[in-house]
């Protein structure tokens, strides 16, 4: 598992209760951080929010194959896609997907 300063930074300030932050400190014990990667990476016609297109960026950087994510508001349109060579999906999804 990978994941970016940027990202790491983000869920932290999302996460509101003590026990979720402290689950996702036990998940990057076991988490590799990656350089941020590049937005020049990003295709030009990507409609995503500035504050999202790093965490896209770092796992295209990162040869990462999936990218894993529950915000529907941001990424919604791009469940199921794959951009950069890295597919986006739901949590419940990409479990799902390794069950078979």
């Amino acid at each position: 598992m990978v994941s970016s300063a940027y990202a790491v930074d983000e869920a932290r300030r999302n996460l509101g209760d003590s026990e979720a932050r402290a689950r996702l400190e036990t998940l990057l014990d076991e988490t590799t951080i990656v350089a941020e990667g590049s937005l020049a990476t990003l295709p030009p016609t990507l409609s995503l929010a500035a504050k999202d297109r790093p965490i896209l960026a770092a796992a295209i950087y990162a040869g990462a194959t999936h990218l894993i994510t529950g915000d529907r508001r941001d990424f919604g349109k791009l469940f199921g896609r794959r951009i950069g060579g890295v597919l986006i999906l739901r949590p419940a999804d990409y479990f799902k997907s390794r069950q078979r």
